[in-house]
């Protein structure tokens, strides 16, 4: 019996540790959830697919009653994606040109009861032609929406590459997962670009969260492993 209960406790804390309802996890998601013009049978996106941050059930390990799903206060930000956008003419495929959709991209994840949900999800927008242009998602509601947000959390501005991500209500500027530009910046592999550096030291934008130890503002970059190991001996 104390050889189960010690192997239930070691099972438990690690779901605990490991699969805590914190931080979204990369999803491909298809490329009709945009808004900006409902597809019918005859248009044709590429790419097909997009990849989004999301919360959900695969996110995260809740309690009974409770689902994985986006902090309401600073758990999201609206994208814009670019597409080729083509319609099927008999046999053929004509091209249309270039146009924008707009996606929900989740920043933060929080165990939430599903009835109080209220975080908004990427739905087609009213019937409208593929071929007219793209259409701006903002509207009133949208507008009061986005400043119940501004008025809950204030934004930070991250360095080109990173995003803000939030942690038990702590905001860094850090990479979201496999990011591997963001990561390589992260890691001290790249310096960040003199805009970036201007604007952290004017303190408009935040320092990022560096890997292995705090951002160099001298050397405009986060120390690499071997520099900290070198530092430490």
């Amino acid at each position: 019996m104390a050889e189960r209960m010690e192997k239930w406790v070691s099972h438990w804390m690690q779901v605990n540790r490991e699969g805590k309802c914190e931080l979204p996890l990369r999803k491909c998601v298809r490329a009709w959830e945009g808004e900006g013009f409902t597809l019918n049978a005859s248009t044709v996106l590429e790419p097909p697919c997009v990849l989004l941050h999301r919360c959900d059930m695969d996110a995260g390990c809740c309690r009974s009653g409770l689902t994985c799903a986006p902090n309401p206060k600073f758990g999201h930000h609206r994208v814009q994606l670019y597409f080729s956008v083509h319609v099927k003419v008999g046999s053929r495929l004509e091209s249309r040109g270039v146009h924008s959709l707009w996606f929900t991209n989740h920043t933060a994840c929080e165990c939430r009861d599903p009835k109080l949900d209220s975080m908004p999800r990427d739905a087609p927008s009213a019937d409208i032609s593929a071929l007219e242009l793209e259409k701006s998602p903002d509207s009133d509601e949208k507008s009061k929406e986005n400043g119940r947000e501004r008025h809950c959390h204030r934004r930070l501005r991250c360095p080109s590459d990173f995003a803000e991500r939030v942690t038990e209500s702590r905001s860094t500027c850090d990479c979201f997962h496999n990011h591997r530009p963001c990561l390589k910046k992260k890691r001290g592999r790249h310096r960040l670009s003199s805009q970036d550096r201007k604007c952290i030291a004017e303190g408009t934008c935040a320092e990022p969260a560096c890997q292995y130890g705090a951002y160099d503002s001298d050397q405009g970059k986060c120390p690499r492993k071997e520099e900290l190991h070198t530092y430490k001996s």
